[in-house]
């Protein structure tokens, strides 16, 4: 038998209005990244009351897009140079998620400053972003994906709160659950796979299984919707400990 290791993550708050956990923190400077879409149906609103009743000072990188790339991330990292928060808030889907953890990584290596608290609050139940060491950035120029692996990539705090996830389109609801049940298909068969990744892939295999058709045809149905939330770090855990396979690294190519 091979030694092996075993990471849970951060740690999770979860259930319906678990947001409200924001504001019993203790932040003094929060700095926001969410893309476009977050402001524009005010979601971020909600995120930013609550940092207010925890008496923070905000700011809003609301420039995120799909496949983050590298010059969105820079940007990113000159506003933050400036800001100087104590606290980083990732809210969206996993391009929010990758974009956040690497602004904080060039931004602590270039600064050589102490790493900001980062606080991931998915909006998708699908990426398993907010408990993983991985992000991904584009180079548009080069045709590239950037894969960034390292373990001061994970998030310190989970909000899983299954209220940012009402509102999901049923397209983007079944895309995003089949990513949960390839991250479970593909970290349970992985060569790296042990008892401990695959007691989460398993579950969250069973969870999908059972709440992604819920989930889909009836998206008020709060019970499903935090179950899929539930399934999608879940999955992240499984993956982040046994990895990936085929299916993501095609994606890529």
């Amino acid at each position: 038998m091979k030694v092996q290791e075993f990471k849970v993550g951060p740690k999770f708050i979860f259930g319906n209005g678990s947001i409200k956990e924001i504001s019993k923190l203790p932040i003094k400077k929060a700095y926001v990244i969410c893309d476009p879409f977050m402001e524009k149906n005010h979601m971020v609103d909600e995120v930013l009351k609550n940092l207010k009743a925890a008496g923070a000072e905000t700011m809003v990188f609301s420039k995120v897009v799909p496949d983050p790339t590298v010059q969105v991330v820079s940007q990113g990292v000159a506003e933050i140079k400036a800001f100087k928060p104590d606290t980083v808030i990732a809210l969206g889907g996993g391009s929010a998620m990758d974009s956040a953890k690497a602004v904080i990584r060039v931004y602590t290596e270039s600064e050589k400053v102490d790493k900001p608290r980062l606080i991931a609050i998915p909006t998708t139940s699908g990426s398993g972003s907010e408990n993983t060491a991985f992000a991904v950035i584009s180079d548009p120029p080069y045709n590239e994906k950037i894969a960034l692996v390292d373990s001061s990539m994970v998030p310190d705090i989970a909000i899983l709160d299954n209220t940012f996830t009402m509102s999901v389109p049923k397209a983007v609801t079944a895309d995003a659950g089949m990513d949960v049940l390839t991250h479970c298909l593909e970290a349970y068969v992985s060569n790296q796979a042990s008892d401990f990744s695959d007691a989460c892939a398993e579950k969250g295999i069973s969870l999908t299984w059972k709440y992604l058709p819920v989930t889909y045809k009836y998206g008020e149905d709060k019970l499903a919707r935090e179950k899929m939330h539930n399934a999608s770090s879940i999955a992240g855990i499984a993956f982040n400990n046994a990895g990936l396979g085929i299916c993501h690294s095609l994606s890529h190519a």
